[in-house]
């Protein structure tokens, strides 16, 4: 089964300890948003490339890893 935007994001997330509000507060995003993609109400193709680029860089991931390059990831 291949892993959605919304499941990466939060496996990424608790790999690296954070909580949703936690996650939000280091991406100055509002937390709603980190719920909507792990929740897939909003889809990882529809996604703002600088919401990306927020969330990746709070995760300190390069955005190849969020979007789901395997060879990427360590």
């Amino acid at each position: 089964m291949t892993e959605t935007m919304g499941q990466r994001l939060a496996r990424l997330r608790h790999h690296h300890g954070l909580s949703q509000g936690q996650l939000a507060a280091a991406s100055n995003l509002p937390q709603a948003t980190i719920s909507r993609i792990e929740t897939v109400q909003v889809q990882g193709e529809n996604m703002l490339l600088g919401t990306a680029m927020r969330l990746a860089w709070a995760l300190g991931i390069s955005i190849d890893v969020l979007a789901g390059m395997p060879d990427q990831e360590r």
